[in-house]
This record gives structure tokens, C-alpha cells and sequence, in this order.
């Protein structure tokens, strides 16, 4: 099992994460990033000190997911979101290039927030 590998496993063993499906260039390039925040020579010591430090695993799945909630969280990009973007986004012309997933989390996000969708 190489360094990687290892890597995702203890991931997956540890908290439930399965990145089997993520580009390995990403998971390359963002584990790099935690090999030198945490001054590890390589990756097989880097492997090894995740294997002791228990919150480092929480550090590596922060780097290695995206936090989109983030971007509703900053009331000036939502508040631009709702008001430039969301209109277009849901007009009649449009709807039929959101994917249906897309569209629905739109709807809800757009509706818990109390804004009417403008069909």
C-alpha cells in the first residue's frame, strides 16, 4: 500500500471519509500543503505523524474538502447572490440549464431565507 493509500485509509477508518473517488493530482497537491504546514520531511514521515497526531486528521479532510457553506456565510456574497445572480439564475430562460439538484438546492436556500424564486 503506498504512502497515499495509507493515508486515505486511516481517513476512512477514522472519520468516515472515502476520497477513493477524488483526483489524485488534488489529493497530491493538498496533502503536500499539510506535509509543509506541519514541517514533515516527505510524505512517509508526514504518514507517520498522522498516525500520532489525531488532530491532524482533522486538518487534513479541511483541506481536502471544500466548505461551500462558507460562501452563504459572508452576508455581502449573499446578499449579491440573492440580489444580481439569483434572479437570472431562476428566470424562465434559464431553468432549463440548472441541473435539477442545483436548482432544488437554489430553491431551498433561496426559500429559508425567506426570498420568493421569481418564475
Amino acid at each position: 500500500m503506498s504512502d497515499i493509500q495509507n493515508i486515505l485509509s486511516i481517513l476512512e477508518k477514522n472519520r468516515g471519509f472515502d476520497f477513493s473517488g477524488y483526483r489524485s493530482s488534488m489529493l497530491n497537491r493538498r496533502i503536500q500543503k499539510r506535509i509543509f504546514a506541519t514541517n514533515s520531511a516527505d510524505l512517509n514521515e508526514y504518514n507517520e505523524y498522522l498516525e500520532q497526531a489525531e488532530s491532524e486528521l482533522d486538518n487534513l479532510i479541511d483541506v481536502l474538502t471544500i466548505n461551500v457553506s462558507r460562501f452563504f456565510r459572508d452576508s455581502f456574497v449573499f446578499e449579491y447572490f440573492v440580489d444580481q445572480l439569483s434572479p437570472e439564475l431562476i428566470s424562465e430562460k434559464n431553468i432549463l440549464k440548472i441541473k435539477c439538484y442545483e436548482y432544488g438546492q437554489l430553491v431551498v436556500l433561496l426559500e429559508r431565507n425567506h426570498i420568493q424564486p421569481q418564475y
